[in-house]
């Protein structure tokens, strides 16, 4: 019976080096990925641009581990529009990513951190509304929207502003601040908490 125990304790004590020593090198692996990251920032701010089609500058780039998820940090965005007035800001945006996804080779993030947003909304006596830098037209309308926000499990907005005016509300303009909003997604749909 006592070497049962003994092949238990050394099956286990060897879990978990094997453990420790993953952990290390997944770890190494991470910190060589941090040093190499800052010099891909111009290419990623192209990569933006194209993708967005419009002028993007990104002040910084960082790779941050928090709990179990690796971040990619991106601070001092800003967004130009064709005549390159700046039309959205930001002081950070985080991207989540599950680990487990990674390693299956799903490079989706799941988790969206947003600081600092500053954005115009206009809506004209039509009705019809202008988020600046976005164009609604070549979105195709609300439904991608919702689709776009149900890939992430998790987005928070803080210290963000939305300025909006309303022409049929008269020529004053509004601002709204929150100082922050989650939004979970569960079973059912998108679970939502706010200061503002």
């Amino acid at each position: 019976m006592e070497r049962v125990k003994r092949r238990w304790w050394t099956w286990a004590v060897s879990l978990i080096a094997a453990a420790v020593i993953f952990g290390a090198v997944v770890s190494g692996l991470f910190q060589l990925a941090v040093l190499a990251l800052p010099s891909y920032r111009s290419d990623l701010s192209a990569w933006v641009t194209e993708v967005a089609e419009r002028p993007v500058q990104i002040g910084g780039v960082h790779l941050v581990w928090r709990g179990v998820y690796p971040h990619l940090d991106l601070s001092g965005i800003t967004l130009f529009d064709d005549t390159g007035d700046e039309v959205l800001s930001a002081d950070r945006l985080s991207l989540g990513f599950n680990l487990l996804r990674l390693l299956s080779g799903d490079y989706v993030p799941d988790r969206l951190e947003l600081s600092g947003l500053s954005v115009d909304v206009d809506i004209d006596a039509a009705g019809k509304v202008q988020i600046a830098g976005f164009d609604a037209a070549r979105r195709g309308g609300g439904q991608d929207w919702s689709r776009d926000l149900r890939r992430f499990r998790h987005v928070r907005l803080e210290n963000c502003e939305l300025r909006y005016s309303d022409a049929r509300l008269g020529a004053e303009n509004w601002s709204l601040r929150a100082r922050h909003i989650d939004l979970a997604q569960t079973d059912s749909g998108f679970e939502m908490d706010a200061v503002l």
